[in-house]
């Protein structure tokens, strides 16, 4: 992981990921990608932890895309677009950002200043977005010239609807904390002093619960919001269903519910990792 671009902090169960490049307005360039993919797949690995949050550092949560490094070198001629980069029209993506995001444990958002462009679209797949009551939202791309990417011409049309999503994107307008919680974007608005305890507060209860149903659970909404056969969504389920009846979570919230106690899915996690190796 690269420390200048991404700070990890683990917090009881919850990780805490940071964007350090305040002076640079935590844009997205290569270092940046690097870190955030090698923290959430650090956090991801550990047993410890249960939820992950992702935050920035200064007045910006990001500004999206380094033009500088991103865009430049390949205007100029300098470097080719890369041909076998299907993920970010050839300025090159090596990641699976939305697999990543959508496979992972339960990850949330807090947006503390301004996202724009890739700032605002990376965070689209997460599970939940807290905002600062100074955060706004820019989907500036039709004003460079562009189109929305990492997957947010889908996913913001599921969070705020194709009629909203549709203006928005057109107009490459900014959407403040306020509109954002009106539309849907955003789970929550805090003052931003609030901001990282509302996020953990978040984190921390959903990492509380068995996090092997979570993962199943948000790999049933990435497929089924986009499935209109009601059959292969019933069987996806049912299969997700016969996953979670093997876990060792699922027999200590079983157990935990019949003996009139509190259930410990930590040490039942433990314990079957135990019995495994």
């Amino acid at each position: 992981m690269t420390e200048q671009a991404v700070n990890y902090e683990q917090q009881g169960a919850v990780a805490l990921l940071t964007l350090v490049r305040p002076r640079e307005l935590n844009t997205l360039n290569r270092a940046t990608w690097s870190g955030l993919v090698a923290a959430l797949e650090r956090a991801n690995d550990d047993p410890s932890v249960t939820a992950i949050v992702l935050t920035g550092q200064g007045k910006a949560f990001s500004a999206g895309a380094d033009m500088q490094e991103g865009f430049l070198p390949k205007m100029r001629g300098e470097e080719p677009y890369e041909q076998d980069d299907h993920r970010l029209g050839g300025l090159g993506m090596p990641w699976d950002w939305i697999s990543l995001l959508r496979e992972s444990k339960p990850i949330v958002a807090a947006v503390n200043g301004f996202a724009v462009g890739g700032g605002a679209t990376s965070i689209l797949p997460c599970d939940v977005i807290v905002a600062a009551e100074n955060a706004s939202f820019s989907f500036m791309f039709s004003r460079l010239g562009l189109v929305p990417e990492l997957g947010s011409s889908h996913y913001l049309a599921k969070r705020v609807g194709f009629t909203r999503a549709s203006e928005i994107l057109l107009s490459a307008r900014t959407v403040d904390a306020a509109e954002a919680l009106d539309i849907g974007l955003v789970n929550a608005v805090v003052p931003l002093e609030k901001l990282l305890d509302r996020a953990m507060e978040y984190a921390t209860t959903v990492g509380a619960l068995p996090v092997s149903s979570s993962r199943l659970t948000k790999g049933l909404l990435t497929e089924n919001t986009a499935e209109n056969d009601v059959e292969t969504i019933w069987r996806r389920e049912s299969d997700a269903l016969r996953e979670c009846f093997t876990q060792p979570e699922h027999s200590e919230a079983v157990n935990a519910f019949l003996e009139k106690r509190p259930a410990d899915f930590a040490r039942a996690r433990a314990e079957h990792s135990g019995k495994k190796s």
